[in-house]
């Protein structure tokens, strides 16, 4: 849970007074991809962490929880194999585990995941090729690694060679104290040819601004984001217009 006493309340407040100056746009249905003007300030706010991205390739999300779940449903059947890091996010093993999946784990140093290990494992076929490996690479939740620059790399030509999709949650790039700030792995995609396409990035409203707003959004390659537009219409329609409005105005 973030801090409550650093909820920015009166700029919410502000933002939700702009945002109900167009009620019927609050309060009634949304597109199940998401509001546009959201859509907007979410490709703008990408572009300053270094990713270039289209409309097509981005989902509004009620959290990012709920991006992984939909990937899940389009992606992952029983039996399917797929890579976390050990210590992982437990929400993601609970929806792994509803999903049927096979969980395979790798384990994590200070600089966060081992892909050496995964090399080693991948190469003596101790882990079959995984349908996607999950991480959160910078302030790994619960470790809090931070995975080197290097390693992001090494981990993209992996997913090259092998064929598996990388699942990046990046919740908390934003709330680094000190030091610089490390691309995501979907930013560093473009140095590795082919990578691209084997990239899906989860980011997130809820540690830098509120988790009361539910507000958070997919990045993947246009064909695996349409499929989940289509998952999330059986879902839930569409996430809620009006918290989208706040948080675009915000």
């Amino acid at each position: 849970y973030p801090a409550a006493d650093l909820f920015d309340v009166e700029g919410l407040n502000a933002a939700q007074t702009r945002a109900f100056e167009s009620p019927v746009r609050c309060l009634q249905y949304g597109p199940t991809d998401g509001l546009p003007e959201l859509k907007q300030e979410i490709l703008a706010l990408m572009a300053r962490r270094g990713v270039t991205c289209s409309a097509d390739e981005l989902l509004v999300t009620t959290g990012s929880q709920q991006g992984f779940d939909l990937l899940l449903r389009v992606l992952v059947g029983p039996g399917d194999v797929v890579a976390t890091e050990q210590p992982a996010y437990p929400a993601v093993l609970q929806a792994l585990r509803l999903q049927q999946a096979k969980i395979v784990t790798v384990p994590i140093d200070d600089e966060g995941i081992d892909v050496a290990k995964l090399a080693e494992m991948l190469a003596a076929g101790t882990l079959d090729r995984p349908k996607l490996l999950y991480t959160v690479p910078t302030f790994a939740n619960p470790s809090g690694a931070m995975l080197t620059r290097a390693r992001r790399i090494a981990l993209l030509e992996l997913a090259v060679r092998y064929g598996f999709l990388i699942v990046e949650d990046d919740p908390y790039g934003d709330l680094r104290f000190k030091g610089s700030a490390l691309p995501s792995i979907l930013a560093l995609a473009k140095e590795v040819e082919g990578a691209l396409p084997w990239v899906v990035h989860f980011g997130s409203l809820s540690k830098i601004v509120a988790p009361g707003l539910r507000v958070g959004w997919t990045i993947a390659p246009a064909e695996i984001a349409r499929r989940c537009v289509v998952a999330k219409q059986t879902v839930d329609l569409c996430s809620s217009p009006w918290t989208q409005a706040i948080a675009a105005q915000y």
